[in-house]
């Protein structure tokens, strides 16, 4: 119903009003409202069906892989341990990461795969991503020197990230496979928190397991296989994007009992 004159009708009665100025034409008044709907292919020149409707064809999206398999292990494989490379190791000991680094540095020289343009510098520091049954899939890289301003961190070029997040090799992927149940489960923000926080993980009866999750990251925890018994801590910083991360983590683990403590204050 038309607000205004409170007429009354569908599609060809508001065609008809506009092109003829009468809902209802009749005779030669239908030829200006029929020859539009024609012009459109909504119907032949003599106002019979022009055909069967068919749906519009639907664009098909192209689908984002992971990095190749083969060529991220063989990366992987190429990186050099933290302790092996100065700068990086003071670089870490300046933010606390200290201990075994769950993280390797780049190589100087390598055939690298086109979805990791950026080669060695200045992220050099990549750590591992997993699937929720901690398969590594990906990698994410930390800048340990001056990045020019184009950001601390890189992903992989034009390649999909969702579902992942970081899990230390000691006990944290072990659990994913269901193959260890640690008592606890720490979930901390970022690459740099992560690497900080995997020092805690301890195998065996009551260990600590450490997973880390980016933007995105925290949602595919849902899938993971974290023993119902477990306590979960969801160890973030004490600001707006920490309690936001906080929310998702106890979102996306809300079957357990999420506790939240602060990074920078408390110890797991």
């Amino acid at each position: 119903m038309c607000a205004g004159c409170k007429g009354t009708g569908d599609v060809v009665t508001l065609a008809a009003w506009r092109i003829a100025g009468n809902p209802r034409p009749s005779g030669a008044a239908w030829g200006p409202v029929r020859a539009f709907f024609a012009s459109h292919g909504w119907c032949s020149g003599d106002g019979s069906a022009a055909g069967e409707w068919a749906a519009p064809a639907r664009r098909e999206v192209p689908v984002v892989p992971y990095p190749d398999r083969g060529e991220l292990l063989d990366l992987l494989q190429a990186c050099r341990p933290v302790d092996t490379v100065p700068e990086v190791r003071a670089w870490c000991d300046e933010r606390g990461i200290v201990g075994r680094v769950h993280g390797a540095v780049l190589p100087d020289v390598h055939r690298w795969p086109a979805w990791w343009p950026y080669r060695a510098r200045p992220w050099r520091l990549v750590v591992p991503m997993v699937d929720a049954l901690g398969k590594v899939a990906s990698m994410h890289g930390r800048a340990t020197e001056d990045d020019g301003g184009r950001g601390k961190t890189r992903c992989p070029y034009e390649r999909r990230g969702d579902g992942l997040f970081f899990a230390d090799p000691l006990i944290g992927r072990a659990m994913l496979r269901g193959e260890a149940e640690p008592a606890r489960v720490v979930v901390v923000e970022g690459v740099t928190d992560y690497l900080s926080a995997a020092r805690y993980a301890t195998a065996g009866p009551g260990g600590t397991a450490v997973l880390g999750g980016i933007s995105g990251s925290f949602g595919a925890m849902a899938q993971a296989r974290i023993p119902k018994a477990a306590t979960v801590y969801a160890w973030t910083d004490p600001d707006e994007a920490g309690d936001r991360y906080a929310r998702e983590i106890a979102r996306a683990l809300r079957e357990y009992d999420v506790r939240r403590i602060d990074f920078r204050r408390t110890e797991p």
